[in-house]
Protein backbone atom coordinates (compact mmCIF):
# COMPACT_ATOMS: atom_id res chain seq x y z
CA UNK A 1 0.00 0.00 0.00
CA UNK A 2 0.95 3.27 -0.61
CA UNK A 3 -1.68 4.84 1.65
CA UNK A 4 -3.22 4.42 4.85
CA UNK A 5 -6.67 5.15 3.77
CA UNK A 6 -9.55 3.61 2.17
CA UNK A 7 -11.73 0.70 1.85
CA UNK A 8 -9.95 -2.93 3.32
CA UNK A 9 -9.37 -5.96 1.24
CA UNK A 10 -11.80 -8.17 2.19
CA UNK A 11 -10.53 -12.48 0.96
CA UNK A 12 -13.47 -14.94 1.29
CA UNK A 13 -12.04 -18.35 1.58
CA UNK A 14 -15.19 -19.89 -0.11
CA UNK A 15 -16.37 -19.70 -3.30
CA UNK A 16 -13.33 -19.52 -5.47
CA UNK A 17 -13.40 -17.92 -8.51
CA UNK A 18 -12.38 -21.00 -10.42
CA UNK A 19 -14.66 -23.08 -9.52
CA UNK A 20 -18.43 -22.98 -8.48
CA UNK A 21 -20.23 -19.58 -7.05
CA UNK A 22 -22.76 -21.22 -5.72
CA UNK A 23 -22.60 -21.56 -1.53
CA UNK A 24 -24.84 -24.48 0.39
CA UNK A 25 -25.87 -24.30 4.07
CA UNK A 26 -23.40 -26.61 5.12
CA UNK A 27 -20.19 -24.67 3.59
CA UNK A 28 -18.12 -22.26 6.20
CA UNK A 29 -16.79 -19.10 5.02
CA UNK A 30 -14.09 -17.36 6.34
CA UNK A 31 -13.59 -13.47 5.88
CA UNK A 32 -10.01 -12.12 6.29
CA UNK A 33 -10.08 -8.04 6.13
CA UNK A 34 -6.90 -6.21 5.80
CA UNK A 35 -6.98 -2.36 6.35
CA UNK A 36 -4.26 -0.05 4.59
CA UNK A 37 -1.50 0.98 5.74
CA UNK A 38 1.20 2.35 3.89
CA UNK A 39 4.43 -0.03 3.44
CA UNK A 40 1.96 -2.83 4.11
CA UNK A 41 2.17 -6.05 1.71
CA UNK A 42 -0.93 -8.35 1.02
CA UNK A 43 -0.45 -11.99 -0.92
CA UNK A 44 -2.85 -14.69 -1.13
CA UNK A 45 -4.54 -16.78 -3.73
CA UNK A 46 -6.39 -14.84 -6.47
CA UNK A 47 -8.92 -17.59 -7.33
CA UNK A 48 -10.24 -16.33 -3.87
CA UNK A 49 -13.53 -14.20 -4.04
CA UNK A 50 -11.77 -10.81 -3.12
CA UNK A 51 -12.34 -7.29 -3.62
CA UNK A 52 -12.67 -3.92 -1.60
CA UNK A 53 -16.62 -3.26 -0.79
CA UNK A 54 -17.10 0.82 -1.01
CA UNK A 55 -20.00 0.55 1.54
CA UNK A 56 -16.50 0.28 3.92
CA UNK A 57 -14.58 3.04 2.36
CA UNK A 58 -13.80 6.38 4.54
CA UNK A 59 -14.00 9.13 1.59
CA UNK A 60 -10.43 8.96 1.33
CA UNK A 61 -8.03 7.48 -2.12
CA UNK A 62 -6.72 3.91 -1.05
CA UNK A 63 -3.35 3.93 -3.30
CA UNK A 64 -2.12 0.41 -3.63
CA UNK A 65 -0.35 -1.39 -6.21
CA UNK A 66 -1.63 -4.93 -7.56
CA UNK A 67 0.82 -7.38 -9.72
CA UNK A 68 -0.46 -10.85 -10.84
CA UNK A 69 1.21 -13.65 -11.55
CA UNK A 70 0.23 -16.62 -13.63
CA UNK A 71 2.12 -19.15 -14.26
CA UNK A 72 0.12 -22.47 -15.28
CA UNK A 73 -2.69 -20.44 -16.97
CA UNK A 74 -3.94 -17.63 -18.70
CA UNK A 75 -7.12 -15.88 -17.31
CA UNK A 76 -9.79 -15.33 -20.09
CA UNK A 77 -9.43 -12.01 -21.94
CA UNK A 78 -5.80 -11.37 -21.12
CA UNK A 79 -3.40 -10.97 -23.98
CA UNK A 80 0.74 -11.09 -23.24
CA UNK A 81 3.56 -8.66 -24.86
CA UNK A 82 5.90 -11.90 -24.38
CA UNK A 83 5.65 -14.51 -26.59
CA UNK A 84 6.64 -17.63 -24.80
Amino acid sequence: YFSSQGAPLVVLSEPRLNGPLALTVDDEVTAYAVQPMCGRHVAFDGSLLHGCPARFAPKAERLSLVVNLWFEHKPLGVSSTMSW
